[in-house]
């Protein structure tokens, strides 16, 4: 399994400035998924534990299992092309599919170290990073993949690049994290000096000058400079980041989690989001899963995956992102559209609870404390205006959201 650290923290301070809710899909498996990538705008994928491949055609709408041919974890896709991509994992697998993920074929890597991440800056050429400081290269499309020289035996666990020649690899353990560059397409690789005391997860490039690294104990670099330094982006976030993407050079979302926090009723994962190229960043909540992988197909709809089959969709750049349970008990509105009073039905009304109504831009507008030895509950909603409507009920159990139309 990648090597995200998942931590017991303590938050003594936290801005929770909205509650980003995210549109569940439906993914059909329980297992961990680790990494989403579209190649187009309604077509992706998700990898994950066991070998799962899952690709959608309809924007998430349905998921649907390929064949991987493998039972390797797999921790990183990208598609290169629209139909031919590649995913790496456990014991150097790398896959390919040039049919748009109907067959995947077992590349040979030349190594059996645990490959974290795969990235192609052209059709042929790519590379693949992972444990002991293994970076390979391919020039053919995969036909043939060569071991490079990183310098170091650490796990690396991100790689991005520019273009053809310019490059970058984080990594790290738990007694720091690495930062590596290539301005050759790898043929040398150089140790950036102003990495951060934690592992780094994950790397992300704007533009040749500016480029953001995420990674363990909420950590945030930004350099501006072509990655020469890194100075800090934040303070106040303290779970594990694992995943970075942005839209454009000013907005930008990070995922992760850990999991151990649940016991003490916090939350366990993290989607932020910067609109000012990383000054701020807006923390939000979405439930009790852990996130490993966001990704965007344009400035509106987004995408990321994490454990227990998780995935979640916005598709108005995080104004309203709603959670919905898919794989356990959901939560039950009805009537359904409504006019005065509606009926909410979920065992996350058993015990002290909070209830909230968001509208579609996200304002809070009910909010009332819950405590019941019933798994329903009746709130009138007549003085609401027509619209779009979405529940929120959370204990220290977890969250359910769900959505309702006020007529």
């Amino acid at each position: 399994m990648k090597k995200i650290t998942f931590t017991i923290v303590c938050l003594l301070s936290f801005n929770i400035t909205s509650y980003a809710q995210w549109t569940q899909q439906v993914s059909g498996t329980i297992v961990p998924l680790m990494s989403v990538y579209f190649s187009a705008l309604n077509t992706g994928y998700a990898v994950g534990g066991d070998g799962v491949v899952l690709k959608t055609t309809n924007g998430g709408t349905n998921w649907t299992p390929q064949t991987g041919e493998t039972t390797k974890w797999l921790n990183s896709i990208y598609f290169p092309v629209q139909d031919t991509g590649y995913s790496v994992g456990d014991s150097g697998t790398i896959l390919k599919t040039t049919n748009g993920g109907i067959n995947w074929i077992q590349q040979t890597s030349g190594t059996t170290k645990q490959l974290n991440s795969v990235y192609f800056p052209t059709q042929d050429t790519g590379y693949a990073v992972g444990d002991s400081g293994m970076i390979v290269k391919t020039t053919d499309g995969g036909t043939n993949w060569i071991k490079q020289t990183s310098g170091t035996i650490v796990c690396l666990n991100s790689v991005f690049f520019i273009d053809t020649n310019i490059g970058y690899v984080v990594g790290g353990e738990l007694a720091g994290g690495i930062i590596l560059k290539t301005t050759n397409g790898g043929t040398e690789w150089i140790w950036i000096i102003g990495g951060a005391p934690v592992q780094l997860n994950s790397v992300f490039f704007t533009n040749a000058n500016t480029g953001y690294t995420v990674g363990d104990n909420g950590t945030i670099l930004k350099t501006t400079n072509e990655g020469y330094n890194w100075t800090i982006q934040t303070e106040n976030i303290y779970l594990p980041l694992s995943s970075v993407y942005f839209t454009n050079e000013s907005i930008g979302y990070a995922v992760g989690g850990a999991m151990e926090t649940k016991v003490y009723g916090l939350r366990t994962n993290e989607i932020i989001k910067t609109t000012n190229g990383g000054v701020d960043w807006i923390s939000e909540t979405v439930g009790y899963e852990t996130l490993t992988s966001v990704f965007f197909t344009n400035s509106d709809i987004g995408y990321a995956v994490g454990v227990s089959g998780t995935i979640i969709k916005t598709t108005n750049g995080g104004v309203v992102w709603v959670a919905e349970e898919s794989r356990e008990e959901t939560m039950k509105i009805y009537p359904n559209p409504a006019n005065t009073t509606i009926t909410i039905e979920t065992s996350q009304l058993i015990n002290e609870s909070t209830l909230s109504v968001f509208n579609i831009t996200g304002e809070e507008v009910i909010k009332q404390q819950i405590c019941r030895l019933t798994d329903k509950t009746e709130i009138n909603v007549g003085g609401l205006p027509s619209g779009i409507y979405f529940i929120k009920v959370f204990n220290s159990d977890g969250v359910k959201v769900a959505k309702f139309i006020k007529e």
